[in-house]
Formats: structure tokens, C-alpha cells, sequence
């Protein structure tokens, strides 16, 4: 009887301990869950990241190709360059030769 009686006493502490490792399975399992959403929730913050990135190298190109045409736009052409000497240099022989 002692024996049956001892069995049945392991028997609860089995149940208890049974019941103690499926709460630990259980949060477990919450806590794969949340690691998992956590994973995917990183990989769109870097997928938006590549196109933030991606939108800046665009806008930057941009800029530059803007800036590329302000310097060219503001050089003088060979011709406005050569007309403006040119001007100059005939006011200068005018007077050179209203001097002589």
C-alpha cells in the first residue's frame, strides 16, 4: 500500500512539473512569435532604408546635374567672349587713332 501510495505522490509531482514545462513552452512559443515579428518588422526597416537611400543617390544626381548647368550657364560663350574683346578693341583703335 505504502508503494501505491508513494507512486501516486511521484505521479502529482510529474502533473505539477508537466504543467510548470507546458507554461515555459508556451511563453516560449510567445516569445518565438514576437522574436519572429520583431525579425520581419527589421527587415522592412531595412528594405525602406535601401529606398531612402536610393531616393537620396536620385536627388543627389540630381543636384548635381543642376549644378553642372548652373556653371555652364553661367560661363560666357566663345562668341559672346570674342564680340565683347572684340568691341573693346575696336573702341581701343578708334581712340588710338583719334590720338594720333
Amino acid at each position: 500500500m505504502g508503494e501505491i501510495v508513494q507512486r501516486l505522490e511521484s505521479l502529482e509531482l510529474i502533473k505539477q512539473e508537466l504543467a510548470v514545462k507546458q507554461q515555459i513552452t508556451e511563453e516560449m512559443e510567445k516569445q518565438v512569435q514576437l522574436l519572429k515579428e520583431t525579425n520581419q518588422l527589421q527587415k522592412d526597416q531595412i528594405n525602406i532604408s535601401k529606398e531612402t537611400i536610393k531616393s537620396m543617390e536620385d536627388i543627389s544626381k540630381q543636384k548635381d546635374l543642376a549644378c553642372d548647368q548652373k556653371v555652364k550657364d553661367a560661363k560666357p560663350s566663345f562668341w559672346s567672349t570674342v564680340t565683347q574683346y572684340g568691341i573693346f578693341t575696336a573702341i581701343g583703335v578708334v581712340i588710338g587713332a583719334l590720338l594720333l
